[in-house]
């Protein structure tokens, strides 16, 4: 029997990653990077395709087609924070925003065979 509870959890994750996401891109904007924050809003935008897929599922047990999602969506968000952190140093900007995009992206391909 699937368990409802455990998957809006783990969709509670994706969208706090996501959210993290949009207050970078809103920063990105304010500091006139605009290249940057129209880059990072399209992978949010394919992140949050993947949220609506995966929550139109709820009910499915997609948790038990990946062992240790959880897990392993949590190790995931770190690495989004810490690209997030990097981005807020100043520091080549460009760069760690492909960095971030990356790790979002990694996350969107990790998600992917639980909508198969």
């Amino acid at each position: 029997m699937p368990n409802p509870k455990i998957n809006r959890r783990t969709l509670r994750i994706l969208l706090a990653i996501k959210n993290r996401a949009i207050d970078v891109e809103v920063d990105l904007l304010v500091d006139g990077k605009d290249e940057e924050a129209k880059r990072l809003g399209l992978t949010i935008d394919k992140l949050d395709v993947t949220i609506r897929d995966l929550r139109g599922a709820i009910l499915d047990d997609w948790l038990v087609k990946v062992p240790s999602l959880r897990k392993e969506l949590a190790r995931m968000s770190a690495e989004v924070q810490e690209a997030i952190d990097d981005i807020k140093d100043d520091i080549e900007t460009a760069q760690r925003v492909v960095k971030l995009i990356g790790q979002i992206d990694k996350v969107i391909g990790f998600l992917k065979p639980l909508l198969l």
